[in-house]
This record gives C-alpha cells, sequence and structure tokens, in this order.
C-alpha cells in the first residue's frame, strides 16, 4: 500500500495512482488491495492538500474520495462531499459536475429521498447536455421522471414518461436502452396488477434485442443477462400463479448472470424469489439461506423495497419452523424497519403540505395587496372631489383596513393551528390502520403455520376461513392507510383486490370475477362486512357451486338516492336444499345473515342461474 502523503512528490504519485484507478476499477487491487485501503490512503491526500495544495488540488482529490465514497455506497459520506464540491468557485465551469451531481442523484434515489431528486434533476441534466458528458442510460429527463412516479406508485404517470423515453432511444438508435425502458413499463403493468399487458411489454423487450442487439453473428454477454433478466420478470407472474417448479430456473440462472456482472439489486431479488419459492415448497430452512445470503449484501447495499420483503420472509420462514423466539424477533426488526420508513414519509409528505400551505398564503397576500392597489386607485379619483372627502375616505378606509387586518391575522392563525391539527390527526390515523394492518397479518401467519401441522380437515378449513376473513379486514385498513382520504375505502379497488387473492387460493379453479362497483366509495364500517360476506360466498362457490372447476362470478353494487344495493351471483348450480347442507355452508349462512343485520340490510337469497344474494342498504351513520 503506499504510503500516507507527507510532501509534494508523494501527493504527484497519488495523483497519477488516482487517474491509473478510476480509468480501470481492477487496479484498485494493484496498489491498494482493497477498495477501503484505498479509500484511507485518499482521505490522507485530502488531508495533506487542505494544508499545503491549491484549491484546484482540493477540488480533485475530493473528487477521487467522492468517487471511492460512490464505490463503497457511503451515501451520508457522499452527500457531504457532494454538496461541499457544488459550493466550489466557478463549479458551473467544471465538467466534473456532471458527475458530481450524479452521485447525489443517485443517493437520493437508492433512499427514496424523492423530494431532493425533483430538485437535483433539472440541473443534472442541463449540465448533462451542456458538457455531453452522459451516463449510461441517463440520456432524458424521462426517464427519471418514470422512475419517481413508479417509486411513488403512481403508474399510469410513470407509463406515460417511460413511453416518451422509450420514443427517444428509438429516435435515438439506442435499441437495448430501449429495450430496458419497454422491460420498465412491464413492470409498471406488474405492479398495477395488469399482467396481461406486463407480458405483452416484457415479450417486446425481448423481441428487440434478439432483433437488434443478439443477432446470430454478434454475442453481447451483458445483454443475454439482461435477456435472463426480462425472463425472471416474466417468471414472476408464473409465480403469483402458484407455478414454482416452471419459475425457479429464470431465477437461478438470472442469479447466477447478476453475479457474474456484480448487479447487487439483481443478486438480491434472485436470492428472493428463490427463498419465496423454497417456503412455498415448506422447504423454510433453504429460505432461511437464501434470505440470509440477500441480507448479508443490504449490508452494504441499500434497496428498501426487497429488504422489507426479505425481513418479512425471514420471520415468516422462523414461524414454519417453529423457532418463535427467533420470528418474534425477525418480525420486531421487520415492523421497525418498516415503521421508521412509514414515519420519514409521513414527515416528508406532511411537510411538502406545510410548504403548499405557505405557498397559498403568499398567494391570499398578493391578492390581498391588489386589492390595495385598487383601494389607492379609487382614492385618487376621490381626491379630486376635494380635500375634505379625501381625507374623510382615507382615514374610513384606514379603518376598514386595519380591521381586516387583525380580522385577517386572526383567521390566518386559527386556520393553521387547524390545518396542523387536521394533519397530525390524519397521520395518526394512518398509523393507526396500518398497525391494525400489520397486527392482522400476523395473526394470518400464525394461523397459515398452524393449518399446515392440522390433520383435521374440518379444523383445517376452519383456520383457512378464519384467514380469508382476516385477510379481507387486513386489506380494507390496507387501504385506508395508503389513500389521502382515511375515512372511505374505493370499493372496486378493495374487491378486485379481495377477489384475486381468494381465486389465488383455489388455483385448480378456472373461475374468473367480474367486479362492478361504479366507483363507490363506502365507510368502514359498511366495507368490512362486504369483505367478510364476498370473502365467505367465493369460498363457498369456489368449493361447492361450479362442475368441472369453471364459472364466472358477478359482484355490482349500486346506489340510487341514499340506498345502496349490492348483489352477488354466480352461475354454479345454486342453493343447496337445506337437508343436504352441510354444517359448514349452514354456519356460512348464519354469518352472512348476522352480518347483514350488522348493515342494517334487507337480504334475499334465491336460485337464478345459480346462486344469488341481494343486500339492499342505507348508508347512514351507527348509534353507538
Amino acid at each position: 500500500t503506499p504510503a500516507a502523503v507527507v510532501d509534494l512528490a508523494t501527493y504527484e504519485k497519488s495523483k497519477q495512482i488516482s487517474l491509473d484507478i478510476f480509468s480501470d476499477t481492477e487496479k484498485i487491487t494493484y496498489y491498494f488491495g482493497t477498495l477501503e485501503n484505498a479509500l484511507n490512503y485518499h482521505v490522507n491526500v485530502l488531508e495533506w492538500v487542505n494544508k499545503n495544495g491549491t484549491e484546484s488540488q482540493i477540488f480533485t482529490v475530493k473528487n477521487y474520495v467522492l468517487g471511492l465514497y460512490s464505490f463503497l455506497s457511503m451515501d451520508e459520506k457522499i452527500i457531504e462531499v457532494a454538496k461541499d464540491l457544488l459550493t466550489s468557485p466557478n463549479i458551473e465551469e467544471e465538467p466534473s459536475i456532471v458527475g458530481i451531481m450524479y452521485s447525489l442523484k443517485e443517493v437520493y434515489r437508492r433512499n427514496e429521498q424523492f423530494e431532493d431528486l425533483l430538485k437535483v434533476l433539472p440541473m443534472y441534466h442541463q449540465y448533462s447536455k451542456k458538457y455531453g458528458y452522459i451516463y449510461m442510460g441517463e440520456h432524458s429527463v424521462f426517464g427519471d421522471i418514470a422512475y419517481v412516479h413508479y417509486s411513488l406508485k403512481n403508474y399510469d404517470k410513470a407509463i406515460k414518461a417511460y413511453k416518451r423515453f422509450a420514443q427517444d432511444m428509438e429516435d435515438g438508435g439506442d435499441y437495448f436502452q430501449k429495450s430496458s425502458v419497454l422491460n420498465n413499463i412491464g413492470l409498471c403493468f406488474y405492479q398495477a396488477k395488469k399482467k396481461d399487458s406486463a407480458n405483452y411489454y416484457y415479450d417486446e423487450a425481448l423481441q428487440l434485442i434478439y432483433l437488434k442487439i443478439l443477432t446470430p453473428k454478434v454475442k453481447n454477454e451483458y445483454a443475454e443477462h439482461f435477456v435472463n433478466v426480462i425472463k425472471s420478470n416474466k417468471a414472476e407472474i408464473l409465480l403469483d400463479e402458484g407455478k414454482l417448479d416452471v419459475s425457479l430456473p429464470f431465477f437461478i440462472k438470472q442469479l447466477s448472470s447478476g453475479k457474474k456482472f456484480s448487479e447487487n439489486n439483481i443478486i438480491i431479488s434472485s436470492y428472493y424469489n428463490i427463498g419465496r419459492i423454497a417456503y412455498l415448497k415448506n422447504k423454510p430452512k433453504t429460505a432461511l439461506r437464501y434470505v440470509d445470503s440477500a441480507l448479508g449484501i443490504l449490508k452494504n447495499y441499500k434497496d428498501v423495497k426487497n429488504k422489507k420483503k426479505i425481513l418479512n420472509l425471514k420471520a415468516k420462514s422462523y414461524l414454519h419452523l417453529n423457532e418463535y423466539q427467533k420470528a418474534n424477533r425477525s418480525f420486531e426488526i421487520y415492523q421497525k424497519y418498516t415503521d421508521s420508513l412509514d414515519a420519514v414519509r409521513a414527515q416528508k409528505n406532511y411537510m411538502i403540505d406545510v410548504v403548499k400551505h405557505e405557498t397559498n398564503q403568499k398567494e391570499n397576500a398578493l391578492l390581498i395587496s391588489e386589492e390595495q392597489l385598487k383601494s389607492k386607485e379609487k382614492e385618487n379619483f376621490y381626491q379630486k372631489l376635494g380635500l375634505f372627502i379625501f381625507a374623510f375616505i382615507v382615514l374610513g378606509l384606514l379603518f376598514i383596513y386595519s380591521s381586516m387586518k387583525k380580522g385577517h391575522a386572526v383567521i390566518a392563525s386559527q386556520k393553521k393551528e387547524v390545518d396542523k391539527a387536521l394533519e397530525e390527526k390524519e397521520i395518526l390515523l394512518k398509523e393507526i390502520h396500518h398497525r391494525i394492518k400489520n397486527n392482522l397479518q400476523v395473526v394470518s401467519s400464525l394461523l397459515h403455520v398452524h393449518s399446515i401441522k392440522i390433520q383435521n380437515k374440518d379444523f383445517e378449513e376452519l383456520l383457512n376461513q378464519s384467514q380469508r376473513q382476516i385477510h379481507s379486514m387486513s386489506l380494507v385498513h390496507e387501504m385506508l392507510y395508503q389513500k389521502e382520504n382515511v375515512a372511505m375505502v374505493p370499493m372496486q379497488n378493495y374487491l378486485n383486490e379481495l377477489c384475486t387473492h381468494l381465486l389465488s387460493t383455489f388455483s385448480n379453479k378456472k373461475v374468473c370475477s367480474e367486479i362492478n362497483t361504479s366507483n363507490i366509495s363506502l365507510s368502514i364500517d359498511f366495507a368490512n362486512p362486504i369483505g367478510l360476506i364476498v370473502s365467505e360466498l367465493v369460498a363457498n362457490s369456489l368449493k361447492h357451486a361450479f362442475k368441472g372447476g369453471k364459472g364466472v362470478i358477478k359482484i355490482e353494487l349500486s346506489k340510487e338516492g341514499d340506498t345502496y344495493t349490492f348483489l352477488f351471483k354466480d352461475n354454479g348450480k345454486g342453493i343447496y336444499p337445506e337437508k343436504k347442507s352441510t354444517s359448514t355452508i349452514q354456519f356460512g349462512k348464519r354469518l352472512i345473515s348476522l352480518l347483514a343485520e350488522e348493515m342494517n340490510a334487507d337480504l334475499q337469497e334465491y336460485n337464478d342461474q345459480g346462486l344469488t344474494y341481494v343486500f339492499v342498504f342505507k348508508d347512514k351513520i351507527k348509534k353507538q
């Protein structure tokens, strides 16, 4: 390892070393052995030049140190050094400003600091264009805009931005980057639960690579690796459908090529999906091996979304092994990590709203100023009528203005306090819904573990039924937590997700659902009972109604005046005669009757080319 810098000659030698290693990073091993040794050496260089060097030398060495911090993903240090460099004299005339802002942008991206990211993006792209210094995949501002919307789950806006990005790549002839953007559009559709559209764009990305990149005469190892990534994205859809053995080879292949190119995000995702398959195949020990491998990488690499999923899988795997102490500890780590992220997001959302509120206040002040200007123009007009009238009007206006100013000040102060109280109340309500949802998920996981060990089919079915009911209630709280309006549940989204989950638990049935709620939202007092009713009726239809496992379930919610009509219908064999009804069916009927009574709903049950239930109720607040 080169010695610490103690004189100018050694500094000049360090500068040559830095030029060598940053033009060929494999030389880091030759000079230093490890990145950490390289960092320590350059920190010593920086200490020397801060005392003895010129401004230009200090700037150069800080850039080298920033590069090593970036290699090591030391995010806090990256932000500190990058911001320091951006205060350097004449920084806007330095082409290296592009690299500095790129490092800062990537830190904000990794840590989901979207407010800071959106501030950096315009300047980053401005200087990239100015100096013609463009990083891979950074050709268009639409790519960064799409990423922010994707991370904020604004999938429609993300898709729109990605399509603009794809067109830019098409115009520039960059077909490999265009295939990457098409893959990202597929990911947006997948997250929006539009799997057919996701597969369409995945296939478009693959076709473009095969046509333009991987021709019979051209071999491109990275393009082959990217093919594995796209195929693994398609495999996630297969995994969601329960096709474990079909999807597994794709993740194994992606893991191998991801390691070859040291792409940590791909490696982590592969470990998680392989571990998830092992867990679903009742191999929790194997799942834990892959989970721990992923967590080992995450010690030095930030991947917020995958870390949450991996911690949750680890806790469930310990539960499956009856290692309750380890399971509880893992759930605690998962909960603390999740709560800390939610708290940061909630605080950021609150601050954004505060900024918006202050902006509105400034706009109101501007309107008041305009009104004052108009008043002065009127004063000039009355001035022509005489000094006495002018003095009288001025005094009157001053009195009125003073009163209004005091009144506005009081109102503004009261409004600010009310707004602050409302914001705090909404944050607390969201936190309560979030914690209820998490606790219900823990209970559901415990029931799942116990159901695996139960030999009695009736008792196992009872546990499964309880899991379905818990999931329907958990989903209500999840939606209330995610929405701005914490009082109302959007029934279309809620019933779509609930039915998708229920149908996936009976993968041997070829049953589809048709749901139309006319974009109606209901309070939790009605959404919860309806969710439990749907859970019971869908499960009953899937188990008893359809011959050959095929059928259609239709759900409708309509409103006329203050009266709601909720309809559930399948095209199965219809209602069982009482003498043939099982105890489970009788219990289900009693449960549905009790839930209808809870909503004060009129209930009708009859055969109409299949089972039909109709509930008629009015949306009134219940008396406590």
